[in-house]
């Protein structure tokens, strides 16, 4: 009864809070006022929710993938934030006694986040960034990185001590996928119809959909994730589909995310067990392209069909997009070799980096000699490396935080990969199954994103904690060992006939 009254209390005073706020907001922006109202919404169907607001982690995030977000917000997964209002709720009622906290602990995982942790703290420490919003002073700006550390690191904590067991989690995982999949449907209409951006507008100058691999990858992991290879080439609105999802991919005209999907699907048939079959299919699909493009038939496919299929040997494209394909990666090798040249002084520390600041006075020097003219936008080598956008992962991780943070960068992606199919292993036949492959396969096709693409990996703690958690409730129901468990040996046949053999 006191409970209740106290959520009423509660739910009245933001009720009030909500009226002035918003109405202090509808006048200047609409996006703010509906914002804060979502927000604020939020909150209290969480308080309503109790001890059963951990499911909002898993099936929130989807839904406020439909609202507009600044592109500094845009870019975060909304998970970070839905967790961090859980955790800080979930602690509130630790406090008051109305829930429980128990750490999960998986060692290996832990101590490299928490050395993670360190490097980014002593690479503030050497070289803080200023935040204006806090009236901070300085010529060193930027370091969003920080910030989106510490919401990762957030997420990672909210799963690792927010008690839940695997049958709770199996449901409301599955309607997470789905919710994901209805999202990401929505957004595309939203993009081809123009209520959210502009098809047209997303089109570069070579005619590539920039960002439309967003689109795609999600339904055709989730249609290798949840159907055997066999039921997908047997079924044709499953091999339609499935077909269907890579073409957002294909029009995105990314070699480096098509590659990567290809790769995650690989991954999927790894860990279910079917690579001959894949062997076969796989042989047969580039034996097929192959013959069709000898005949000239992807001349007449958009560019940035021709740019990822021109990556494959013995694939014929129009030479128009062979150079447009080769014309990127020679800039991009020479961008590279300004990384590793350090007669160049862009990386100052190798072995510490230089932090995730820059000049405020360097900046505004830049932004002077755009407006005169003297440089375009996007095509001189400078700019990208003095804001350290290398296009590559370890330079990055080098640029930033050295090869001491490199080490365990790479020491941490190690561990995430196997602990992948370790976890997948485990739960393999149960109904966790199959959305844990939707979630965590990502990661084990992380090494070359991290190798060719960015340095991001603070956005895949999402898969990290999924994956952590897993493996914890693996290990507490007894579907997995841990490796470091002290065996006694027993000989095979005690093992076979111990009942027999032992005595009364």
């Amino acid at each position: 009864m006191q409970n209740s009254l106290v959520k009423g209390i509660i739910v009245c005073i933001i009720l009030v809070i909500l009226c002035f706020v918003v109405g202090s907001l509808v006048t200047e922006s609409f996006t703010a006022a509906s914002s804060v109202i979502v927000v604020l919404v939020g909150l209290v169907f969480m308080l309503l929710m109790g001890t059963r607001s951990w499911v909002l982690i898993f099936l929130l995030p989807p839904l406020i993938e439909l609202l507009p977000f600044p592109r500094a917000l845009a870019v975060v997964p909304k998970d970070f934030y839905v967790a961090g209002l859980v955790l800080v709720y979930w602690l509130l009622m630790w406090g008051m006694r109305y829930a429980k906290v128990r750490w999960r602990s998986l060692g290996a995982i832990d101590s490299c986040i928490l050395l993670l942790t360190i490097v980014m703290v002593v690479s503030y420490i050497r070289r803080p960034v200023s935040v204006d919003i806090l009236g901070m002073e300085g010529d060193d700006i930027g370091g969003a990185e920080y910030v989106y550390f510490l919401l990762a690191l957030t997420y990672y904590l909210a799963l690792s001590c927010i008690p839940i067991n695997s049958n709770q989690l199996g449901r409301v995982i599955n309607v997470s996928v789905a919710l994901k999949l209805g999202a990401t449907f929505i957004l595309l209409v939203m993009a081809i119809t123009g209520l959210r951006g502009n098809a047209v507008e997303a089109m570069s100058s070579d005619g590539r959909l920039w960002g439309w691999h967003a689109y795609g990858s999600p339904f055709c992991i989730a249609i290798f994730s949840y159907f055997s290879l066999r039921s997908i080439l047997v079924n044709p609105i499953l091999l339609i589909s499935a077909v269907s999802s890579y073409v957002p991919v294909l029009l995105a005209g990314s070699r480096n995310y098509a590659g990567l999907l290809g790769l995650n699907i690989m991954v999927l048939l790894l860990i279910k067990r079917e690579v001959l079959l894949s062997v076969i299919a796989g042989v047969m699909a580039y034996a097929m392209l192959m013959v069709f493009s000898l005949g000239g038939g992807l001349n007449d496919m958009p560019l940035g069909v021709q740019r990822i299929c021109a990556m494959l040997p013995g694939i014929q494209v129009s030479a128009v997009a062979v150079r447009d394909g080769q014309g990127t990666w020679d800039w991009r090798e020479q961008l590279w070799e300004l990384a590793w040249d350090k007669r160049t002084g862009y990386i100052k520390n190798y072995v510490f980096g230089d932090g995730y600041g820059q000049s405020r006075s360097a900046t505004a020097r830049r932004h002077r000699s755009l407006i005169r003219g003297e440089y375009v936008y996007g095509q001189d080598l400078d700019e990208f490396a003095v804001n350290g956008l290398w296009h590559h992962g370890v330079i990055t991780a080098i640029h930033r935080v050295g090869y001491v943070g490199l080490s365990v960068y790479v020491v941490l992606i190690t561990l995430g990969v196997f602990y992948v199919f370790r976890v997948c292993h485990a739960w393999r036949g149960t109904p966790l199954f199959k959305p844990l492959l939707f979630y965590v396969s990502a990661f084990a096709v992380f090494p070359p994103r991290f190798v060719w693409g960015a340095a991001d990996l603070f956005f895949h703690f999402v898969h990290l904690g999924i994956l952590k958690m897993a493996y914890c409730m693996a290990r507490e129901e007894g579907r997995i060992a841990p490796l470091f468990q002290r065996r006694r040996y027993q000989p095979l046949m005690i093992q076979e006939h111990g009942d027999r053999i032992r005595p009364v």
